[in-house]
């Protein structure tokens, strides 16, 4: 087997690892249980959509007017009261968390392999 061909085949394994974590797991299960509900499917793309309106204006330096900026916020806390939103973007926090971590690792190798 060549080196490629090693690459991949270690690319699938920790995929399949990564599947196997509990912070997987329980956003998979967040993901579905919101799946089967348009209504909250609907409200965190509403969430979602407030967040990059902010994060917009941010990064391209505008400032929303402090008071557009504290009705986006209220709107963001009055939808994330709902347990079952809140649940699913911690879920998706903690699984981002593990993903980025594990980038991370595989970045730091190959940094430290170009300085060989």
């Amino acid at each position: 087997m060549d080196s490629n061909s090693r690459a991949y085949e270690s690319a699938h394994e920790l995929a399949q690892a990564i599947v196997g974590t509990e912070a997987y797991e329980a956003y998979r299960t967040a993901k579905k249980q919101i799946e089967q509900k348009p209504e909250l499917k609907e409200r965190i793309a509403q969430i979602r959509s407030l967040q990059m309106e902010l994060d917009r204006a941010r990064i391209s330096g505008h400032s929303l007017p402090e008071g557009q900026v504290n009705t986006i916020r209220t709107e963001i806390e009055k939808l994330e009261r709902d347990e079952r939103i809140a649940y699913f973007f911690i879920t998706e926090a903690r699984f981002i968390q593990v993903f980025n971590e594990i980038q991370g690792i595989i970045q730091r190798v190959i940094e430290q392999n170009f300085d060989q």
